[in-house]
């Protein structure tokens, strides 16, 4: 039907067959009917079976009912249980900057729950729209459950007898199964629903409640998949000899012959000798940012508006990041390539630069018998593997 361009639409379920979420769901309600049709089917012939066998279930004789003149109550209209008009409130939430490419990003989301927000209020006059979208931009369903994130925490907190929360699909707000069904269960003993963009449906019927709950596990499992093939690709990565995510940062990608590789980068390898050289001989991170910056002014003379901005680079805050780099270089690279760059940060501070740089230094340089101090407080030149 939907080849021919014809609309399909269910009163009850209230799916939306325009998405991948709504067949999938039609496509379950219809399993389950053929289970139930079977299931039913077994039970008829097993209760036939037992019949043959001369033995009948208890309460199974049939008795005809015969008209009396006993007068029986009314059955009124059920009628649903009567709410305060509420308030709509929209949740958007992200894991990363980069799924603003992927189609999950904040603008999508917030364009879908508002255009559902205006569908809802013009099906119920009464509901009015908060105008302040929650967002949680670049957290983790999959690590910080719902009620811990911070605009989650505020909507939940606001959220009374009456009102409505939409969201623009199940693994925007649940990546378990089983925390989606507690909060959706606390928000629905409390008056308040959850409606899905994706897939047209709201916790207000049992189709809605059991759908949010199979997306969840559905979400679960592709967070798991994910990171098992992640995992997987790392490991095959790293056995090539390929850089994993983000090149270290003593390393840099070399092309010759029309092909990549790994190689160190012994400039950046020399700079985390020189800061581990300072740091040791007691200079604060204002003074080795100076050094630091005078040897990179001294590479780059020609290149003024570039050093201004390396001036902007060249802070405490970046030096202070240098101790973590630095023992990550000690333990991964050879004790050669160690040695050739504490070598080099040695000689470069003991006067290999251009003195006429010198004046632009805190740091009173060259230093001397650098070698010496280092040996006095028991610092080698060779790598520390502990």
């Amino acid at each position: 039907m939907q080849e021919a361009g014809v609309g399909l639409h269910f009163v009850e379920e209230r799916i939306n067959l325009d998405c991948a979420n709504g067949r999938l769901m039609a496509n379950i309600i219809v399993s389950m009917a053929e289970h139930y049709a079977a299931l039913t089917s077994e039970r008829t012939k097993e209760a036939k079976a037992i019949a043959k066998q001369g033995r009948r279930m208890p309460g199974s004789e049939k008795v005809k009912w015969e008209r009396s003149d006993v007068k029986l109550p009314e059955i009124g209209e059920t009628k649903p249980n009567q709410l305060p008009p509420g308030t709509i409130y929209m949740y958007a939430r992200c894991s990363t900057k980069d799924q603003e490419l992927s189609g999950l990003g904040m603008e999508v989301q917030i364009r879908g729950v508002a255009n559902y927000a205006k569908g809802l209020q013009s099906r119920n006059n009464d509901l009015t729209i908060c105008n302040d979208i929650f967002q949680d931009p670049s957290v983790s369903a999959f690590k910080v459950p719902f009620k811990e994130r911070a605009a989650a925490s505020r909507m939940l907190g606001l959220a009374k007898p009456g009102d409505h929360i939409i969201i623009y699909r199940t693994d925007r707000a649940f990546r378990h199964a089983i925390e989606a069904l507690v909060i959706i269960k606390e928000l629905k003993e409390k008056g308040v629903f959850v409606h899905l963009v994706d897939g047209g449906v709201d916790t207000s019927t049992a189709h809605g409640e059991m759908w949010i709950a199979i997306m969840s596990l559905f979400a679960n499992l592709e967070s798991q998949m994910k990171s098992q093939r992640s995992k997987e690709v790392r490991k095959h990565l790293m056995a090539a000899g390929r850089p994993v995510g983000t090149l270290p940062y003593y390393t840099k990608c070399v092309v010759k012959d029309g092909v990549k590789r790994l190689a160190y980068d012994h400039w950046k390898i020399t700079e985390l000798c020189i800061y581990h050289v300072l740091a040791s001989l007691g200079y604060d991170t204002g003074d080795i940012s100076d050094v630091l910056y005078v040897r990179w002014r001294q590479k780059n003379q020609k290149h003024r508006a570039v050093s201004r901005r390396a001036r902007a680079e060249y802070t405490p805050v970046y030096v202070k990041s240098l101790q973590g780099k630095f023992i990550e270089m000690s333990k991964a690279v050879t004790s050669d390539v160690f040695s050739r760059g504490m070598r080099a940060a040695i000689r470069w501070l003991e006067g290999d630069m251009n003195p006429k740089f010198f004046k632009r230094c805190a740091v009173d340089l060259p230093l001397e018998n650098i070698k010496d101090r280092l040996d006095a407080l028991g610092i080698t030149v060779q790598p520390d593997r502990s």
